[in-house]
């Protein structure tokens, strides 16, 4: 039975604990009015608080409305508190709109989980997770892809349904007499996903055998579970790499290059996922460039990641980081005597009468005093006296193996005519 199947599922994975309070997301499909009857059984003997949330996409029109008042009446016959949340502005022209309004959706979430709720139950069930994997495949995917979507994450979201087909669903709707709603777009077949759903997954169930799609979703179990052991083993060596560890995302090639090439693709991509905070919108493709990067060990070349960050090598030192070209150029005016601070690198330069003794360590000696000194930033065609004639600044950082990234957080200071003191 799908409610035993759903119980069991939760207990397995403990996905909710005991006295927590759980919002169901209901959009008045098949699937999540399901989810919200099947937990609202469960609930008691749990046993955890279950209240229902739908949100309103705001497209559709009429419709709509109508999925709105068919989840609030839905809440209202199983007795639970109703939340309605939309989503404001819309998408640009070049977004993914899907993508657009998912993202929407899960901050929505978020919100919801940072007022009081300790779980949002989400209605995925195992022929999502086999459709998730199959476009994921496509796609070019290593674990992190193939492990599909978590039965619960770390944010408070639960996927109580992945332990039942969309048929036992459907089943389960006809034999308890629960309406649903319908959207249209579903059956839309300009979206991959809904190729996949409709052409597809039966496609290969009729060729392969009707069991295709809970074989592929238990692959993605076992492809998660060993990609958990993976990132516990490798997580100690990203660790080691970071320089310094003072929270600089970091670390010299040679010292990430001297693990077994087996080892780098992984282990580069836990160190994104730290550097990043997840992994979503990189691709295979995206990681083997950005690993070709630090093995082709050519200085100036990057590979930017989509949502960031860019990936630099420069003087043997591979940073993940902004755009560093996206740096501002800054200036300011300094008197003698006087003081400015510099936003842009966090540094306070002061220059005071020296009265005759030796500059210290962090001071240097300039030509007078009574003058005003210019404090900016790095520009194309700087050059400073060095070796008894000019320098170009650029070279001379190259030569001392500055990264790229620092040259651009680096102060320059110029005396009255221009010259770099």
């Amino acid at each position: 039975m799908l409610t035993d199947s759903v119980a069991g599922f939760i207990r397995r994975h403990q996905l909710i604990q005991p006295g927590q309070r759980v919002l169901a997301a209901c959009s008045g499909g098949a699937d999540s009015t399901v989810l919200a009857v099947v937990l609202h059984r469960l609930a008691p003997s749990f046993p955890f608080r279950l209240e229902m949330l739908h949100v309103h996409h705001g497209l559709r029109g009429a419709e709509a409305d109508a999925d709105e008042a068919f989840c609030r009446e839905l809440a209202g016959r199983l007795g639970v508190p109703f939340h309605r949340a939309g989503i404001q502005g819309a998408a640009s022209p070049a977004a993914n709109r899907e993508e657009w309004l998912r993202e929407r959706r899960h901050a929505v979430y978020r919100d919801y989980l940072s007022r009081g709720f300790d779980r949002v139950a989400l209605g995925h069930t195992l022929d999502d997770q086999a459709e998730t994997v199959l476009l994921r495949l496509t796609r070019g995917a290593g674990l992190e892809g193939l492990s599909g979507m978590a039965e619960r994450t770390p944010a408070g979201l639960v996927r109580p349904l992945l332990a039942v087909t969309r048929r036992e669903v459907m089943e389960f709707l006809a034999a308890e007499g629960v309406g649903h709603r319908e959207d249209a777009s579903n059956e839309d077949l300009r979206h991959r996903r809904n190729r996949v759903r409709h052409r597809v997954l039966p496609a290969i169930s009729a060729e392969l055998g009707p069991g295709a799609a809970r074989v592929i979703a238990r692959s993605a179990g076992v492809a998660r579970r060993e990609r958990a052991a993976l990132a516990r083993l490798l997580r100690p060596l990203g660790e080691a790499l970071w320089a310094g560890g003072d929270g600089r995302w970091e670390f010299r090639a040679e010292d990430f290059l001297r693990h077994p090439a087996a080892v780098q693709l992984p282990l580069l991509r836990e160190m994104l996922r730290e550097a990043r905070g997840g992994l979503r919108g990189l691709s295979l493709g995206h990681l083997e460039r950005a690993l070709e990067l630090i093995r082709a060990g050519r200085s100036g070349r990057r590979v930017a990641l989509p949502g960031g960050p860019v990936v630099t090598l420069s003087c043997g030192v591979v940073r993940l980081a902004a755009d560093p070209g996206g740096a501002s150029p800054f200036e300011y005016r300094l008197s003698v005597p006087g003081a400015v601070d510099i936003p842009e690198t966090g540094e306070r330069f002061e220059a005071a009468p020296a009265a005759g003794q030796a500059p210290g360590p962090d001071a240097v000696r300039l030509p007078d005093s009574g003058s005003e000194l210019v404090l900016r930033s790095m520009r194309p065609g700087d050059r400073i006296r060095w070796g008894g004639g000019h320098k170009k600044l650029k070279k001379l950082l190259l030569e001392r193996r500055v990264p790229l990234p620092d040259r651009h957080r680096l102060t320059v200071v110029t005396g009255p005519g221009g010259e770099i003191l």
